[in-house]
């Protein structure tokens, strides 16, 4: 799918991304990092991985856009699958999958505008006057409108963050990928990273996938909440139920952490 037909679809208001993840195992070093991991993502949803350090949060979501290979399984988007595609075709597919790396990977000196103009300037994607057009749209759907000549330097922890947004979806991609959006940040911070969250995947239309340690920032957002524990999914259901949960596992977990 290009750019062009992805930013058709949400104007129909279809909902895009739907993922399957279908027994998708993964070793690092010999070591088993995910195990038999089976999920399905409905397109348009946020859906939230929590678990702790260690356990093959961001391993799993580096095998959606194609960064990490399997060793057994298969990652499918909208019926298209991931994991056998070749080079040319995953440069393609990272046109259509925006990542938010945990600590915005800004080029310091470059200003706002240009980091965020950065991917489709690279592969030519739109003339200058529409790239113009969208760099000015996604700044201020994520509230920076005001910031386009500054540079990273000057920016606080959550303004970087929000351009480091605007930059993933500049293509309105079918799916968003959030390796920790609110590590560092204060709590009033990563409430209004929270709520620029939503309205991006309610104005996009895509489907977002959010690794986080953040309870509070999982229970916020999420439509489903999957927790993993030594690679393998032990809950996955929207977040009144995973409070619900019966695994002693989860309940370890909610209860250590919101007690922090």
């Amino acid at each position: 799918m290009t750019p062009e037909q992805g930013q058709s679809q949400q104007g129909n208001g279809k909902k895009r991304g739907a993922i399957s993840i279908v027994n998708l195992c993964k070793s690092l070093n010999d070591k088993p990092v995910l195990k038999n991991i089976n999920l399905e993502i409905a397109g348009g949803s946020i859906m939230v991985i929590l678990g702790i350090s260690g356990t093959g949060k961001t391993v799993l979501i580096k095998h959606i856009n194609g960064l990490m290979k399997p060793d057994s399984g298969k990652v499918l988007i909208d019926d298209v699958e991931v994991t056998n595609m070749t080079e040319p075709q995953l440069d393609q597919l990272r046109k259509n999958v925006g990542m938010v790396f945990q600590f915005g990977a800004l080029i310091n000196s470059l200003s706002v505008a240009d980091n965020v103009a950065l991917g489709m300037k690279e592969n030519r994607m739109f003339s200058q006057e529409k790239i113009e057009q969208i760099v000015a749209e996604k700044l201020e759907l994520v509230e920076m409108s005001d910031t386009a000549e500054l540079f990273p330097p000057s920016l606080s922890g959550g303004m970087k963050k929000r351009v480091a947004f605007a930059r993933s979806i500049a293509t309105e991609p079918e799916v968003i990928l959030y390796d920790e959006p609110s590590t560092g940040l204060d709590p009033i911070t990563s409430e209004h990273i929270e709520t620029i969250m939503i309205n991006i995947n309610k104005r996009l239309k895509s489907t977002s996938i959010v690794v986080t340690h953040d309870l509070q920032c999982a229970f916020n957002i999420a439509d489903m909440i999957a927790i993993l524990n030594n690679g393998e999914v032990v809950e996955y259901c929207p977040p009144d139920c995973v409070r619900q949960s019966k695994n002693d596992f989860v309940q370890r977990f909610l209860k250590r952490h919101f007690s922090e």
